[in-house]
């Protein structure tokens, strides 16, 4: 997975990381926390040292995976110190972004090598790769039920080719995007596509090639017409760069990559750089030391393995279980040991659990019930139970001094549900995942935008449009309001056939005159004062205005 053109450091890819300082912390253990008591106390890069010098903290680097991890970092450090104050040592992440890579760069000697990773052309930006992707593949499409060949062999699936409407391209190059920056991120040419299926039984297959020659051929020129990379290739480019730099020209203080799993192949030159140096640490998260070693080996098979990246990690390091050590100062009390034991049981890779006999033979059952103490089962009949029970728990611990508390689930909709219902209560989360745009004020406004437009103005899209907190056409909050609702009242309140905002105005003169004529009888309609009728005529105005261009 290691033979791209685009590796700088391949020269040393088969470079042996044997000897290195290389440790673990265990799963149950804070991991952040660990790392910054374990730098504080002397215990790295290397075990048993002397606690530096509070003003040579700046002299080691830290490299951390993305630059959420580089904030909580440095409050661990403050947390760990119990100081007002204090010196940091550089915390920079890896990559999280085009952003973040140039802050890798320059950890070498400085005056060698240059600044390879900065002389790289830029990224090409997400919303431009989108666009022209996009328009990539409305072209191909366009050219897919002009060709005569095409069509004939294609058939009667001509038309279903590529994509009918630029919302279905947008789908297509989004799915595009997404398979490129997989394969790049595995530093793997797109040009092995062709392979993948013998002939014998690749008739659909090569039409499915013809189709990623947009991104095989088309794209690649497009990036060297505008001298862009992709984002995937420049952080792959960037990151060997600096491996590379550090190989030949080690800093003079210590650097420790923590929290880095390797599931990027670039990051693992780089961690390999970092652990040949003389000054050099890595600090795994939570690997597994309980495994035995014919299990530990049966791993290789089962990439769903939660402890595959590590088994693979170590294997292109160079290195075994044997050569890593749990970090000083993070080691588990014997009750912790046994449900981490416990647990690697449970992970035991399926060809290997008829050892789970020889386990329930060999532990001592009381052990096993003091390694699940604290621990609890819900068995909540509804996603909404369950949603009420986890966020009860979460409140209790909030309310509870000294107490805190956290939700780890993969379930988006779980963790946005348990959000809302402690919203409810006044107490806000910090979500790590972030929330998605479509849930903010201001996107669920632009979706409300774009619903009113696609949906021709119809009652229900209008007034939701009116009714978002954000919707202003230039007037405070309440004059929107009355008016929307007079909108509302008079408009929709009755049998409406309109179209667009025209439909509305019109309608809006034809309530009024019905009103004037006494043809509308609702006692709501009749209600309005004429300060209503004229705010419900100008806020029509102005959205034909906001909406015109």
């Amino acid at each position: 997975m290691r033979t791209s053109p685009d590796s700088a450091a391949e020269g040393s890819a088969h470079v042996s990381a044997r000897g290195a300082r290389v440790f673990t912390v265990p799963a149950g253990r804070p991991f952040l926390a660990a790392v910054a008591a374990a730098i504080l106390d002397g215990n790295l890069p290397s075990g048993g040292g002397v606690a530096p010098d509070p003003l040579a903290l700046p002299d080691i680097t830290l490299l951390l995976p993305t630059r959420r991890a580089t904030r909580v970092m440095q409050e661990a450090f403050l947390n760990v110190a119990g100081e007002g104050a204090m010196t940091l040592p550089q915390i920079r992440p890896i990559s999280a972004g085009d952003e973040d890579l140039s802050l890798l760069a320059g950890l070498a000697s400085p005056g060698t090598l240059g600044s390879d990773s900065l002389d790289l052309p830029p990224a090409v930006s997400e919303i431009e790769r989108r666009l022209v992707l996009t328009m990539l593949v409305q072209h191909w499409s366009r050219a897919i039920r002009k060709d005569d060949s095409g069509a004939a062999h294609l058939g009667d699936d001509a038309a279903a080719a590529g994509a009918n409407t630029p919302a279905q391209a947008a789908h297509l190059a989004s799915e595009l995007a997404r398979l490129m920056d997989m394969v790049e991120t595995e530093n793997v040419p797109l040009d092995g596509l062709a392979s993948l299926v013998p002939d014998d039984y690749s008739a659909h297959w090569q039409d499915t090639l013809k189709f990623l020659e947009i991104i095989t051929a088309f794209w690649p020129a497009y990036l060297e017409e505008k001298r862009l990379l992709s984002p995937a290739t420049r952080r792959n480019r960037a990151i060997l760069a600096e491996a590379e730099r550090l190989t030949k020209s080690p800093p003079a203080g210590p650097v420790i990559v923590a929290g880095v799993t390797g599931s990027v192949p670039a990051t693992v030159e780089l961690m390999r750089a970092v652990a040949c140096l003389p000054q050099g640490a890595l600090v795994l998260p939570g690997l597994d030391l309980h495994l035995d070693e014919e299990s530990w080996s049966a791993i290789a098979a089962h990439p769903e393995h939660p402890q595959f990246g590590f088994y693979k990690l170590l294997s292109e390091l160079g290195l075994t279980r044997a050569d890593v050590n749990v970090l000083h100062g993070a080691e588990l009390a014997p009750k912790q040991v046994a449900r981490e034991k416990l647990i690697a049981e449970t992970m035991r890779p399926a060809g290997k659990t008829g050892r789970w006999q020889h386990y329930i033979r060999a532990t001592d059952k009381s052990e096993v019930r003091g390694a699940l103490d604290g621990i609890s089962l819900i068995e909540a009949p509804s996603a909404q139970d369950e949603a009420e029970a986890v966020a009860l728990i979460l409140r209790e611990a909030a309310e509870t001094p000294g107490r805190t508390a956290a939700l780890v689930s993969p379930d988006r909709l779980l963790a946005r549900r348990v959000g809302v219902r402690l919203e409810a209560w006044g107490i806000r989360v910090d979500d790590s995942a972030g929330r998605p745009f479509a849930k903010t004020p201001p996107g669920t406004l632009l979706d409300l935008v774009i619903s009113a437009v696609a949906e021709d103005f119809a009652p229900a899209a209008v007034m939701a449009l009116l009714k978002h907190p954000l919707t202003r056409v230039g007037l405070d909050a309440f004059a929107v309001r009355r008016a929307g609702r007079a909108v509302e009242i008079a408009a929709f309140r009755t049998i409406y056939l309109g179209r667009g905002l025209d439909g509305v105005a019109a309608a809006l003169v034809r309530a009024e005159e019905d009103v004037a004529e006494k043809r509308r009888r609702q006692t709501a309609v009749k209600r309005l004062w004429p300060d209503d009728w004229t705010g419900a005529h100008d806020l029509v105005a102005r959205l034909s205005a906001a909406y015109a261009p």
